[in-house]
């Protein structure tokens, strides 16, 4: 019974100390990792990896590079069809100020345009 009683005076203050802690998480704002300035510069960034993709796609066309590039213009497809519609849901969001769905939607965006830069660069295309 001591033990009942000694315990629950040493849990008791904790569980009050981290209820309020709980509520002012609650109760305080998060802030939108997403600003329309990062969002701003991302879109920048995005216009001129694309326009290097283009770049490359017309030699391609051309001829003018090996014959392999349709094969990396395919791969890189895969990323190009997804970042304008993840960037459309960030868009949103940030609108909307929805911070949690922003900060998702941001890593998904973040992560897209990495690998597609990464991919670029593994098959020697200049991307910036």
């Amino acid at each position: 019974m001591k033990k009942l009683i000694i315990l629950l005076a040493l849990v008791l203050p904790l569980g009050a100390c981290a209820n309020s802690q709980l509520g002012q998480f609650l109760t305080t704002g998060v802030a939108n990792p997403v600003t329309k300035q990062g969002l701003y510069d991302f879109e920048n960034g995005m216009i001129l990896a694309f326009a290097g993709l283009n770049v490359y796609k017309k030699s391609c066309i051309a001829g003018a590079i090996p014959a392999g590039c349709r094969d990396v213009i395919v791969k890189l497809q895969a990323y190009t069809r997804q970042i304008p519609a993840e960037l459309k849901v960030v868009r949103g969001y940030v609108k909307n100020n929805d911070t949690v769905n922003a900060q998702l939607a941001w890593a998904t965006l973040n992560d897209l345009m990495t690998n597609f830069k990464a991919q670029a660069a593994a098959n020697g295309v200049q991307v910036q």
